[in-house]
């Protein structure tokens, strides 16, 4: 009888001690499970960040573009009233480019530098981010804000592609183009997704 009481006082600590060295391990495993996923969360966010970032860097450079533009063709329509204008900045601007004025020319040059140096460079770091990309792309097709957002960034990989493409054979050896459209006149692929800001914004908000 003694001894069973004995026995019974030695496994009694035992098991405490085992339930206790469990639940430490459990523990132990929550919080790095709650860790990981706030480092994962955190990089999550660091990326839409930087995406916001790129994706800001071509909306005002293509707005600044855009003025130029408009600045180059108000001086053609001065000096050439009956020009056909219908089709377009890039098509005025290739066609009328052996008749440029100084000052003509020096838009010219800024906005096809633009095209270059700004929105071409930017571009490919977008589609660096893309590439890289083995979350957002991947979400399931839907209603959702994650959902939305993944079509748009297939949109805007698509449109970036063809940007690229048209770039190749538009911009290096031809002085004459400056400007590398899509969804213009000569309708030569598909436009920027209108919605891509918005949902990048939405989703850093959501955390």
């Amino acid at each position: 009888m003694v001894e069973a009481q004995q026995g019974s006082t030695w496994f009694a600590p035992a098991v405490l001690g085992a339930v206790i060295a469990a639940l430490g391990y459990v523990a132990k495993l929550l919080i790095e499970s709650l860790t990981d996923y706030r480092n994962r969360k955190r990089e999550r966010k660091s990326q839409l960040v930087q995406l916001r970032s790129l994706l800001n860097v071509t909306r005002v450079s293509f707005a600044i573009q855009n003025e130029h533009a408009a600045r180059l063709l108000a001086l053609l329509k001065q000096r050439k009233s009956q020009l056909d204008f219908s089709g377009g900045f890039e098509s005025v601007f290739s066609e009328e480019f052996d008749t440029f004025t100084a000052e003509e020319k020096e838009l010219h040059s800024i906005i096809r530098g633009i095209t270059i140096h700004s929105l071409r460079p930017a571009n490919s770091a977008i589609r660096s981010w893309l590439r890289e990309d083995s979350y957002f792309k991947g979400q399931p097709a839907g209603q959702t804000l994650r959902g939305s957002l993944a079509a748009e960034l297939g949109n805007l990989e698509t449109h970036l592609l063809l940007w690229e493409s048209k770039y190749q054979v538009w911009i290096p050896e031809n002085p004459k183009h400056s400007l590398v459209y899509l969804a213009d006149e000569k309708n030569h692929g598909t436009g920027f997704p209108g919605n891509i800001d918005s949902l990048v914004e939405e989703s850093l908000k959501g955390g």
